[in-house]
């Protein structure tokens, strides 16, 4: 998987595609087949968290 999956964590909970995505279908099956996989292995592993990273290097590079 190449890219982010999603941009901002609305998108997650609204379930919103970016209006500049070139494939709206694409990334949202793309989205569920990923939420899919984690609803079952997180299922099989305990509950887990998954938190911002913050401010990247490649962020701070862009944001000069």
């Amino acid at each position: 998987m190449s890219g982010d999956l999603y941009h901002y964590p609305e998108e997650i909970t609204y379930k919103r595609v970016p209006s500049f995505d070139s494939d709206k279908e694409q990334t949202a099956q793309s989205r569920a087949m990923i939420e899919e996989f984690v609803r079952r292995t997180t299922a099989n592993h305990g509950s887990r968290t998954i938190k911002p990273l913050g401010s990247t290097p490649w962020r701070q590079v862009c944001a000069r």
